[in-house]
């Protein structure tokens, strides 16, 4: 009873965000013409020179999301990326592709954000107030930040990567890397393990290779497919390049695993 208490207040509060979003999906402020100076995510990134850095130019960058919670494969965040990198922006929203949907193009205003580094990873989010580098960007905040703009059917580019060539410069990028197989101590196992004490599903490290190299794939225990068995045959997997527990590794997003 209490899980779905939680659940219906979370929806309450998305709704309450969706409406919010909605009313300015056309505007920053109070000028809806506004949206700064538009610059590419690798300018955004470049910027990033400490371990956590405020924007204090008017700037705005523009990318299509790549991942996002859609299921639950990157929760209260999403990353987006342009023909020159990615970047992943810190949202404290849960079900967050009922407003911000996988694929959409969206308009991201940079000005008073804070970038920081996790890893090889640099992140978008609000002033830091604790230990992390960056702090999560509230939901009554969200609509002078983001506004979705486009919802195409497409798929984004995805860069064609061997694992060796998967580098610093791919990450928070869709890559796809092709003939993948899991290493044969995963075979027969699901995607995420369980908890001894509580028996729940939790974020675990997979490990594929293919003809160049070894990469971990990190699932989170409350993706949509965390009980499903990992597959045994080659596969084509759509993901991106992530950094988790100081490892380079991947996500898979939109449950991209494609069989032959």
């Amino acid at each position: 009873m209490r899980g779905i208490v939680q659940r219906i207040n979370a929806l309450v509060v998305l709704l309450a965000t969706a409406l919010q979003l909605s009313s300015c999906t056309s505007s920053f402020g109070d000028d809806p013409e506004y949206v700064g100076r538009v610059v590419s995510i690798a300018h955004i990134k470049s910027l990033c020179r400490s371990q956590a850095e405020a924007i204090t130019e008017d700037l705005t960058i523009v990318g299509r999301v790549v991942a996002n919670d859609k299921l639950g494969e990157l929760n209260r965040a999403i990353a987006i990326m342009d023909d020159t990198a990615g970047i992943e922006l810190k949202i404290d929203v849960d079900y967050i592709d009922l407003e911000i949907p996988l694929y959409s193009e969206v308009t991201i205003r940079c000005s008073g954000l804070w970038l920081g580094r996790e890893g090889e990873k640099i992140v978008l989010g609000a002033e830091p107030m604790s230990h992390y580098v960056v702090d999560r960007v509230a939901s009554e905040e969200l609509r002078n930040v983001v506004k979705s703009v486009t919802l195409p059917d497409d798929m984004p580019v995805s860069h064609r990567r061997t694992i060796a060539e998967i580098n610093p410069l791919d990450m928070s990028c869709l890559v796809r890397i092709e003939n993948m197989r899991f290493a044969e101590a995963e075979d027969g196992v699901k995607w995420c393990n369980r908890d001894e004490e509580t028996g729940r599903y939790i974020t675990t490290v997979r490990y594929a290779e293919d003809d160049t190299g070894v990469i971990g794939i990190v699932v989170d225990g409350d993706c949509d497919y965390r009980m499903e068995q990992i597959p045994s045959d080659d596969v084509t997997c759509y993901a991106i390049v992530d950094s988790y527990a100081s490892q380079r590794v991947l996500r898979i997003t939109n449950h991209g695993i494609i069989h032959p």
